[in-house]
């Protein structure tokens, strides 16, 4: 099976970028493509994947024909609508992911290298953030890599079962009472499409602007408020 049946034939790696962009949201009705700063939430998602070096083709991932309007506006493919069963709030963006890869190679006989993952609710992402991490997987024989933020958990702060009892999480003696630990977080996600060992590349994400995740109202007033101080720079 050749991996480069449509697009990038000069042998060099093929990247797709695919962003998950369903009609349904409870906190903020349509949110992907609600206004902010002058243009959709997804906008932003959209052009940061156009603008990245590395990337070979965008497309979105949507069941809605408005967000499949606003995305080809901003120049994104959407190459067909998501079926139901992969747009409901149980369904596993995994599943939305591998169907768009699987439509792909059936529909059109393409097959990209690798895939990036960009949610439209984690505006805030540098374009050399996301090259960066296609490199990882394309020249450096990562399978995946994503980005993490640090979490500090105090004894204090958690507990775990044991035996039908809640224990501190971490029984060491104080002052050391303190532990670092390292959550996924899904601003940028690479992953190699290619069998091999499955070693993960980490970026910790420092910059406490891009761990804005638009859920709620709150959240969309602050990236506005961001946005509007010129206080993120995009690298656009």
């Amino acid at each position: 099976m050749q991996s480069h049946l449509i697009g990038n034939h000069s042998g060099q790696t093929e990247a797709l970028a695919i962003i998950p962009a369903r009609g349904g949201s409870k906190g903020i009705p349509h949110k992907n493509i609600h206004p902010l700063c002058g243009k959709p939430l997804i906008a932003y998602s959209i052009e940061t994947a156009l603008a990245a070096s590395s990337i070979d083709r965008v497309v979105v991932s949507t069941d809605d024909e408005d967000i499949a309007a606003v995305a080809r506006e901003y120049g994104a493919e959407v190459p067909y609508l998501r079926p139901e069963a992969l747009a409901s709030d149980s369904a596993e963006i995994s599943g939305c992911i591998n169907h768009m890869l699987q439509w792909l190679y059936d529909e059109q006989g393409y097959l990209s290298d690798l895939h990036v993952v960009l949610y439209p609710t984690h505006l805030f992402r540098k374009v050399s953030l996301v090259d960066s991490l296609v490199r990882k997987v394309a020249e450096e024989g990562y399978y995946t890599a994503t980005t993490f933020r640090q979490i500090d958990v105090r004894e204090s702060q958690y507990y775990a079962q044991d035996c039908g009892c809640l224990q501190v999480l971490h029984d060491r003696k104080r002052p050391l009472d303190r532990e670092m630990y390292y959550r996924g977080y899904g601003s940028v996600l690479v992953r190699s499409n290619h069998f091999g060992p499955h070693s993960r590349y980490a970026s910790i994400l420092t910059d406490e602007i891009e761990f804005i995740d638009i859920d709620e109202w709150d959240d969309f007033y602050l990236a506005e408020e961001v946005i509007t101080q010129g206080l993120y720079d995009f690298e656009l």
